[in-house]
C-alpha cells in the first residue's frame, strides 16, 4: 500500500513538473518557431530541466517523505542521474515522433508536438518512478 501512495504522490508531482516542462517547451517553440528536427532537442532539454528541479523538491519532501539532511548531495546527484536518463528518453521520443512520424491529418505542428510530448512523458515517467523509488529515495 505504501508504494501505491508514493505512486499517487509521484503522479501529482509529475503532473505539476510536466506543467512547467510543457509550458516552457511551448513558450520556447513559440519564440523560436522550432517544432521538429534537431532544433527541438535543446528546447526539450531546457524545458525538461526546469520541470526536473520542481520534481526533485516535491518528490523528496512529499512523495517519498525524505526530510533527511544527510546525503543530500549524494541523493541530488543520483536524482540528476535518473533525470538525465529520463530526459534522454523523453527527448528521443519527442524527436522521433515530431520528425519521423507523419502527423495526423488536421493537426497543426504544435498540436503534433503536444502529442509527442505526452507520449514521451509516459516513457520518462516510468524511468523516473523506478529510479526515484529504488535508487534515489530507497529506504
Amino acid at each position: 500500500m505504501k508504494t501505491f501512495g508514493q505512486l499517487w504522490r509521484v503522479v501529482v508531482v509529475n503532473l505539476t513538473s510536466a506543467g512547467v516542462d510543457y509550458s516552457s517547451l511551448f513558450l520556447l517553440s513559440l519564440v523560436t518557431g522550432i517544432v521538429a528536427g534537431n532544433g527541438i532537442i535543446p528546447l526539450n532539454v531546457l524545458s525538461f530541466t526546469g520541470g526536473t528541479f520542481v520534481s526533485y523538491y516535491f518528490n523528496k519532501r512529499w512523495s517519498f517523505a525524505d526530510h533527511s539532511r544527510f546525503d543530500h548531495h549524494r541523493k541530488f546527484a543520483l536524482f540528476l542521474l535518473v533525470a538525465v536518463l529520463a530526459v534522454a528518453v523523453n527527448t528521443l521520443v519527442v524527436r522521433l515522433v515530431t520528425t519521423e512520424i507523419p502527423s495526423w491529418p488536421g493537426l497543426t505542428d504544435r498540436q503534433w508536438l503536444l502529442l509527442a510530448k505526452i507520449a514521451a512523458s509516459a516513457f520518462s515517467f516510468t524511468v523516473n518512478f523506478i529510479g526515484y523509488k529504488f535508487v534515489v529515495f530507497k529506504k
